[in-house]
């Protein structure tokens, strides 16, 4: 086969998935915003020291993936931050991570308005790769002491809902979203002086919004 047949080719098959991906609904985008998140002990840290959720930043892409009118799926790709904050008298410990996120959503549709906006409930399973982390106490940081002893992946479960808005070609998306994390992210409990049967796992709280639109067009 002649090289100008080659391209002809590759032009048609180019063309031709870029008509089907245009009429399927398929739309790409972006969500950002603000990540509340703690660290559940178990058992629960002892009085008098108090644990309380950080504000972080939460970014990243999407892919929206139509299976009929009132489902869809939805991979992502997000950089999150999370951790924690332990308070006691003249003392504060915080956790920061940073994590590589992919979810993988299937989302309903139960509410439309005239194609003007859509209400959607949405759950499915995650995957967080850790990036970094960095321990702060009393203002001190100090990056390395956590790293070998708390684990690199967290699993876990995210849902809640979104509300998607008719704006331009694309649409204007604003979402309430809780993770919980599966993963006891405690790998050497006696390295840092808790009891070797704790637990430590993530919750989170995200408020994000974004912008999506429809691929090739």
């Amino acid at each position: 086969m002649s090289i100008k047949r080659v391209y002809f080719f590759i032009l048609c098959l180019t063309v031709l998935t870029l008509n089907v991906v245009a009429a399927s609904g398929i739309h790409i985008g972006f969500l950002q915003g603000y990540v509340n998140s703690t660290v559940n002990f178990s058992p629960a840290l002892p009085a008098p020291v108090e644990v309380f959720q950080i504000g972080r930043i939460q970014g990243g892409l999407f892919l929206s993936l139509p299976l009929g009118e009132y489902f869809s799926i939805q991979p992502e790709l997000n950089y999150t931050q999370k951790g924690m904050s332990a308070r006691m008298p003249d003392y504060e410990e915080r956790w920061n991570c940073d994590f590589l996120e992919i979810p993988l959503l299937l989302r309903i549709h139960p509410l439309s308005f005239k194609d003007k906006c859509k209400l959607s409930l949405f759950a499915g399973p995650y995957a967080a790769f850790r990036l970094s982390i960095n321990q702060v106490v009393n203002g001190t940081e100090n990056k390395g002491r956590l790293s070998d002893t708390l684990r690199s992946l967290d699993l876990g479960v995210t849902t809640g809902v979104s509300l998607g808005i008719k704006s331009g070609s694309g649409l204007l998306h604003f979402e309430v979203r809780y993770s919980h994390g599966f993963t006891n992210l405690l790998k050497d409990a006696d390295a840092i002086g808790f009891p070797s049967s704790s637990t430590f796992k993530l919750r989170s709280m995200s408020f994000l919004f974004g912008y999506s639109l429809p691929l090739g067009k």
